[in-house]
């Protein structure tokens, strides 16, 4: 069976809104055990999680303009035009940057979350940015592959 253009961008598509998925569940989860990311722009010194901070991220989430934008992306990386490419091409990116993100939170001084948590929050991310990446990059080698 060989996988079509179609196939890998629906591919990455759904992982992409697996990745959100999976970030949304991760933010619940900092802000119920209070897990603040110092990996931010903002300022995480007092150790404690709220929906503020959905804005930010935290250990086990993204911030969310990434996140809008990976949920956008995902669902415009499904189209057969140069719109659908330029999505995919920012899945790719974002990618990247989630896993460029997992491992700074991996070797932070993070003193409000214990360091199990901070590096399997940071494997996760740099496993789920790297998997997104090589999706994108199946999805745009096969951009001009027959669709039979």
């Amino acid at each position: 069976m060989t996988t079509t253009s179609d196939d890998a961008r629906r591919r990455v598509s759904a992982f992409a809104w697996a990745v959100a998925a999976v970030s949304v569940v991760g933010f619940l989860l900092a802000w119920a055990f209070d897990w603040p990311s110092t990996f931010v722009l903002d300022d995480a010194a007092d150790g404690q999680v709220g929906p503020e901070d959905v804005v930010n991220g935290t250990v086990t989430s993204v911030p969310l303009v990434p996140l809008l934008v990976l949920v956008l992306a995902g669902w415009v990386a499904r189209r057969r035009d140069r719109l659908g490419t330029a999505g995919v091409v920012v899945l790719l990116l974002l990618g990247l940057l989630f896993a460029f993100g997992g491992a700074n939170e991996i070797t932070s001084e993070n003193d409000a979350v214990a360091r199990p948590v901070l590096v399997v929050a940071g494997l996760v991310f740099v496993a789920l940015g790297l998997a997104l990446a090589a999706l994108a990059v199946d999805a745009l080698r096969r951009r001009d592959a027959p669709a039979g």
